[in-house]
């Protein structure tokens, strides 16, 4: 259900593409952007604890992957409205960030060498799409 209400969200975000961004767009941007961080810092932990396939290793950072890439597209194709455009930038940056991570991790569930780093990335992220949120 959860998961439902977060890709229909990313498909509205994506259908109003054309129009400026308003407040409410970027606000909600920042909720997709440390949702997907937060997901992204839940993988790492569980593949580095073991509990991951190694199919689900491989595979579900592409999915993470899609989900930023649908929100910079987002972010990219319009403006904000007038006074929200630092938050724009703010927001495209850190989605920029999320992708690099998401892109670094490891392709199967055997390198827990560097999982605790990514998790701790994928959390500071997080807190600072939350923090955006709170600005708006």
């Amino acid at each position: 259900m959860r998961c439902t209400v977060f890709l229909a969200s990313i498909i509205m975000l994506t259908g109003c593409s054309k129009s400026a961004l308003n407040r409410q767009d970027l606000r909600q941007a920042a909720i997709e952007i440390e949702s997907i961080a937060q997901e992204a810092a839940l993988f790492s932990e569980f593949v580095r604890d073991g509990h991951a396939t190694n199919t689900f290793a491989r595979t579900h950072p592409d999915y993470i992957q899609e989900l930023s890439e649908d929100i910079a597209k987002t972010l990219s194709q319009s403006s904000a409205e007038g006074g929200l455009s630092q938050s724009q930038a703010t927001l495209e940056m850190l989605t920029a960030r999320l992708r690099e991570r998401i892109a670094a991790l490891p392709a199967n569930n055997q390198d827990f060498s560097s999982l605790d780093d990514r998790r701790r990335e994928f959390l500071k992220i997080a807190g600072e799409a939350r923090h955006a949120r709170d600005e708006l």
